[in-house]
């Protein structure tokens, strides 16, 4: 009687190793990748050596460079990451069945609007989500996209203008743009109602330089009604348009975010536009090839809550959307 054949046992990869295989790519060297991972170099050295015999191909090569990722190396880093990225959200998942929110979001959205919401939404989920870690950052719209889908970010707020098909995206809010000047202007009447977009025409302008972004709108209104803005200074920096604004050298079209603090502290006036009004609409932003984790569920719930509490306090005059 034949002996049943035995198939030869394979050997896989474990979670442990595929984290010290990243941490080698991102690092650079064995060394700094065993210094980040509170392991010794020898241990480090040997699992890489345990890596490259399962799977019998050299990974990465020693250069007076640091280490240099070969072709399988490449390939098995970008699979890796994924692996560690869905092991991390069952984890989440599962503490999420057990009544606990844990795991960590990358949310990212314009400068302007991160003026109003970074604050109170770091020190809300600290609060209600002490188990959660939170990276926000400051992005331009059009960047935001390719990092959501390059699994660089996890929840993002953009622009209508920089939508794209491969996000899932929810209306958030309209947003109105205002014309701002010194605190003591005596041209304008400033902290008036509002102000007709044809006497936009008879202000000496600091605009953005990007003609993307913020620039988007507020070109779109003047194609529309056919007028020319007197634009004497381009400068890509929100912070230094509203120096320069404070310092007496113009005036500025910008969202309401951007100066709102500003404004209330009293070192600038705004009035908002009209005939038309200058508007853009903001959009919470999911990647759509991969699932939004329970710690990413929590960040879009507190955004939209914020957003919704400054609507009714006045506190940044935003239109919420309702999706």
């Amino acid at each position: 009687m034949d002996k049943p054949h035995k198939e030869p046992v394979r050997r896989d990869l474990t979670m442990h190793q595929m984290r010290c295989f990243c941490a080698m790519v991102e690092a650079g060297s064995v060394s700094r990748a065993a210094a980040r991972l509170g392991v010794s170099q020898s241990a480090m050295s040997r699992t890489l050596a345990q890596i490259e015999a399962v799977l019998g191909a050299r990974l990465l090569e020693r250069s007076h460079h640091g280490l240099q990722v070969a072709a399988a190396g490449g390939l098995l880093y970008d699979t890796s990451l994924k692996i560690l990225d869905r092991h991390e959200a069952m984890r989440s998942e599962i503490d999420a069945l057990r009544g606990r929110t844990r795991g960590h979001c990358r949310v990212a959205m314009p400068e302007s609007v991160g003026r109003v919401l970074f604050l109170p939404l770091v020190q809300r989920m600290g609060t209600e989500h002490p188990d959660c870690t939170l990276r926000v950052m400051a992005a331009f719209s059009a960047s935001m996209p390719e990092l959501l889908l390059s699994g660089q970010l996890d929840v993002a707020i953009v622009t209508d203008t920089h939508t794209h098909s491969g996000l899932e995206t929810e209306p958030l809010a309209t947003e109105d743009f205002v014309l701002i000047g010194p605190r003591d202007d005596i041209r304008l009447n400033l902290n008036g109602e509002a102000i007709p977009a044809g006497r936009l025409t008879t202000l000496p302008l600091i605009l953005t330089a990007w003609s993307g972004g913020i620039r988007v709108p507020i070109d779109a209104m003047t194609a529309k009604i056919g007028i020319d803005l007197d634009i004497r200074l381009e400068i890509d920096s929100n912070q230094a348009i509203l120096d320069l604004v404070q310092a007496g050298e113009g005036y500025s079209i910008l969202p309401f975010s951007a100066v709102q603090r500003e404004v209330r502290a009293g070192s600038l006036a705004a009035a908002r536009i009209v005939e038309p009004a200058i508007s853009r609409a903001l959009y919470l932003a999911t990647p759509a090839n991969r699932p939004v984790s329970p710690a990413s569920r929590e960040v879009l719930k507190l955004i939209t809550a914020l957003v919704s509490e400054f609507e009714t306090s006045g506190g940044w005059r935003g239109r919420q959307t309702n999706s």
